[in-house]
């Protein structure tokens, strides 16, 4: 008697809703593995390694299509910095690109044709501009952290506040462009829209 009313308990909770469900669901828990859900016999597939697709460098910039950069970017009274807004460009590797011309209160410039990653904040020089106005490939370049010495404050503003949204994707280019020429920084765009950052 006893034995058969312990059969009948055993199929009544089985037919319960949810609990046969839960042993087909590969969705377990299971305490003392650090407290989290771990997916069984699921595998998943590493992204892949970000590749650098690379690109032309462009004709030295014309005085015309430089947008200086807003007042306290310099970093230093020596030099205003300017971005050439023609040859703006993000790649499909998410890598913005940009010439940069550093003037001295002399009027001598310096070019520099570079990259800016938004997901790491680093950089790289890929050419510069020569005194005769042509431009000139660098040997080699590697990328490299910025800074926010006084000589890079102008690449530390680039990605905090100009080129970057807060998620580590570059803005678009005429939002980029916008940013530049208003001096309206994305964290300014963010703030306007209540925290929305999507985009911007």
């Amino acid at each position: 008697m006893l034995k058969s009313l312990f059969s009948l308990l055993v199929v009544g909770v089985a037919a319960l809703p949810g609990i046969g469900a839960a042993r087909d669901n590969p969705l377990i828990y299971e305490p003392g593995r650090d407290q989290q859900f771990y997916e069984k016999g699921m595998e998943f597939e590493e992204a892949a390694p970000w590749k650098e697709l690379g690109s032309a460098l462009p004709p030295y910039p014309d005085d015309g299509d430089l947008l200086e950069l807003p007042e306290g970017s310099s970093g230093s009274d020596r030099f205003t910095y300017f971005i050439d807004e023609k040859y703006l460009a993000i790649t499909a590797d998410k890598v913005v690109h940009y010439t940069v011309v550093a003037e001295s209160e002399t009027g001598a410039k310096n070019v520099f044709f570079e990259g800016l990653r938004c997901d790491n904040g680093t950089y790289k020089i890929y050419g510069y501009g020569t005194s005769d106005g042509k431009v000139s490939k660098t040997r080699q370049s590697d990328w490299k952290l910025i800074g926010n010495s006084r000589a890079q404050r102008y690449r530390h503003d680039l990605h905090r506040f100009f080129l970057c949204d807060a998620y580590g994707s570059p803005v678009t280019r005429e939002r980029a462009i916008e940013h530049l020429k208003t001096g309206q920084t994305a964290e300014d765009t963010r703030r306007f829209l209540g925290g929305d950052k999507t985009g911007w």
